[in-house]
């Protein structure tokens, strides 16, 4: 089954992260950006721009499914990109996710729109 959602990231948080994407990072502590996404199935992905000391940053997306415990646990993720707009693809049995993130208009809030 496919499972799809499109992530709109607004205009100057967008444009930032894409500045950061092509410049050399002093440090690799923490991320720049992290945002959820969750799917109508209870299974999650993250979408995150990660820094690399010395190196440009790094984006990815992690597909989490809800353990019994209520937490989330990690059962796959991309490959590892360098920009973060356009599509995070995970393949989970035979459920494919699709997370596209996009630029927002300037005056548009973050918001996350899924596929039912």
């Amino acid at each position: 089954m496919e499972h799809k959602a499109t992530l709109y990231v607004p205009a100057p948080e967008f444009d930032a992260v894409c500045r950061e994407c092509n410049r050399e990072q002093n440090s690799d502590d923490g991320t720049l950006f992290d945002e959820e996404v969750h799917f109508a199935s209870g299974t999650m992905m993250a979408v995150q721009v990660c820094p690399s000391k010395g190196s440009t940053v790094w984006t990815q997306g992690v597909l989490f499914e809800r353990a019994n415990d209520g937490g989330f646990y990690e059962v796959g993720c991309t490959g590892v990109r360098d920009d973060i707009g356009g599509e995070y693809i995970v393949y989970e049995g035979d459920d494919e996710y699709v997370v596209t993130v996009v630029r927002a208009k300037q005056d548009r809030e973050r918001r996350v729109g899924l596929a039912v």
